[in-house]
């Protein structure tokens, strides 16, 4: 079914709900499976990738990736009438390297540290890309009971470039 109530928060700032004609009763039931099922549609923010060295590289030299920090977002809107508090956490980092390789971290790389990298063995222009994915909890109202959203949410990066080189040993005097 169409998301009922994340399109709607993406395109306004505060609250926001369904309004008065829409059909039904709001039931507790209902929101709980729609909160469940709608998490996929949240307006979900992630940084655009970076590499290190920038933007070249070098064939078997270990480069440096980032995007971003693993911080929580928030989002609190009002639906069927029901106040709910969803928490998204970035949990994945999925890294497309380019040249036909990934590989899955559990931490989004520090900018300028070698704690996500990636070692390319051929020269190229590489298009390199970061899918996060998200899970979720939620409450209801005044509740401080905590529901898991078992479906993940997956936000792709828009795609950098990195050119890798061929260090070339040069004779000097």
């Amino acid at each position: 079914h169409a998301p009922l109530f994340f399109a709607r928060c993406a395109h306004e700032q505060g609250t926001c709900g369904l309004g008065g004609d829409d059909p039904g009763v709001p039931t507790m039931p209902r929101v709980l499976d729609t909160v469940r099922s709608d998490f996929t549609s949240l307006p979900l923010r992630i940084q655009a990738p970076r590499a290190d060295p920038a933007p070249t590289t070098l064939v078997n030299l270990a480069t440096a990736f980032a995007a971003g920090e693993p911080t929580p977002q928030a989002f609190d809107p009002v639906l069927l009438g029901t106040a709910v508090h969803v928490i998204a956490k970035p949990v994945r980092w999925h890294w497309t390297w380019g040249d036909g390789t990934s590989a899955d971290f559990d931490r989004p790389g520090t900018p300028q540290q070698p704690d996500v990298t990636h070692t390319y063995t051929r020269a190229g222009n590489r298009t390199v890309s970061v899918v996060v994915e998200w899970r979720g909890t939620f409450s209801v109202g005044n509740d401080p009971t905590q529901y898991t959203i078992q479906t993940p949410a997956f936000v792709r990066s828009a795609p950098i470039t990195v050119r890798v080189r061929q260090a070339r040993s040069q004779l000097t005097r």
